[in-house]
């Protein structure tokens, strides 16, 4: 006979320990944590003083007992109804599954790290009150956008968002609506998953109540439920392509949100964009990465005409941000003879003066105009930027700008 399984076996000891520590130095504060701890079960009381143990004393004293009991019964529910978590190593449930928040002390120490180093993802689900208290989780969506621009403001963070579809309560409109509040947040990526409705979860054994239908095989993906369509579920899907394609990229930084002051707000602009794609047939035969800007220069000049060559400006600065191309994109505006002259005096003048590029100071000019790239605008007025690709972001690998006027000699 199998032994049975012991909640946080392996930390019992160090828990313990810890918690005492913290009591010991706070006796005030603990004495009626520990008449609470109480009246709770031994695996939930466990998973308190792991919280109590661990966690900075400015959370002790901002955030009541109830915050922190919450979390704890929500995690060893998961640890009991979910055979995945249960059998995940002690460390990842306690730091990735039970632990309650990212502290003050965490973003500092978050900040110190070189850029690229960390990924810290956050999983939303949804901003639906009835879908987050269905599916039995907390969330003050507020603190979540806090904690988000906290870490963005650091600036060296990979930070994706997440959001779920399928999930009780959440029909099609009511999805929507979390997709724009989560995407107001701006996260360097925006990942739309489907309910995997896998057996021993809580949504496997409320199926039949939430009338939620899923493939049978793995992925064990969520078809219908009461709330949402099997139609919108593949609606959602070819959304979430338009997503991954256009925003999970990181290649159209410039053109995206001012193409979104065309539509009501960015979900809507994501499904006309999955409609035109779907009218073209461009899911059927999917377009190469640099035709991609192509079509969303199409779509854009379709839905917003007068600004046609506002977005035609706004695509080349997003290419050339991440390219150093070879070859001219086709749907750039043609440089001008007087560009081109101007052009190649900036880089005959820099190859004797170095103002822009001190670090090329081994290269000729000729070397220097193929290992970077200057490129004329007109818009706002006629203006240069200058792209250099030995300076980039280490964080989204975009070229280093350098805004030059014009003229520019």
């Amino acid at each position: 006979m199998a032994e049975p399984r012991v909640f946080l076996k392996e930390n019992r000891g160090r828990i313990e320990e810890n918690y005492l520590e913290q009591a010991k130095n706070l006796p005030r504060v603990f004495a009626p944590v520990d008449e609470k701890l109480q009246k709770c079960t031994e695996e939930v009381a466990l998973a308190c003083k792991y919280l109590y143990a661990f966690m900075p004393y400015s959370d002790i004293g901002n955030y009541p007992f109830e915050v922190f009991l919450d979390y704890a019964e929500n995690g060893v529910k998961l640890w009991k109804e979910n055979p995945q978590v249960a059998d995940l190593p002690e460390e990842i449930f306690l730091n990735y599954v039970l632990f309650h928040r990212v502290n003050e002390e965490e973003i500092a120490l978050i900040r110190t790290m070189r850029p690229g180093m960390i990924q810290l993802e956050i999983g939303v689900q949804s901003t639906n009150p009835d879908t987050i208290r269905e599916i039995h989780r907390k969330m003050d969506f507020a603190q979540v956008s806090e904690v988000v621009t906290r870490v963005q403001e650091g600036h060296n963070v990979h930070q994706p968002l997440d959001l779920i579809a399928g999930l009780p309560f959440e029909d099609y409109e009511s999805f929507s609506r979390s997709f724009d509040r989560v995407y107001a947040m701006q996260p360097e990526q925006l990942q739309l998953g489907f309910l995997k409705v896998l057996k021993g979860s809580d949504m496997h054994e409320h199926a039949k109540e939430y009338g939620i239908r899923y493939l049978e095989q793995p992925p064990y993906e969520v078809l219908y439920t009461n709330w949402i369509s099997y139609g919108e579920i593949r609606r959602l899907k070819r959304i979430e392509e338009m997503v991954e394609l256009y925003y999970n990229s990181g290649q159209f930084p410039h053109t995206l949100p001012v193409l979104e002051k065309a539509f009501p707000g960015p979900f809507a602009m994501y499904e006309a964009l999955a409609d035109y794609y779907q009218e073209q047939g461009y899911f059927t035969n999917s377009p190469a990465r640099a035709y991609r800007y192509q079509i969303l220069l199409e779509f854009a000049a379709m839905k917003d005409p007068a600004n046609r060559e506002i977005y035609r400006e706004l695509l080349t600065y997003d290419m050339y941000l991440r390219e150093n191309l070879k070859s001219r994109p086709a749907f750039a505006a043609e440089i001008t003879e007087e560009e081109k002259q101007d052009i190649r005096r900036f880089y005959q003048t820099e190859e004797q003066e170095r103002h822009y590029l001190s670090a090329y100071d081994q290269y000729d000019w000729k070397q220097l105009s193929r290992m970077t790239h200057l490129e004329p605008f007109r818009y706002p007025e006629p203006h240069y930027v200058l792209f250099d690709y030995q300076e980039r972001n280490p964080l989204n690998y975009e070229a280093k700008v350098q805004v030059i006027g014009n003229p520019i000699l």
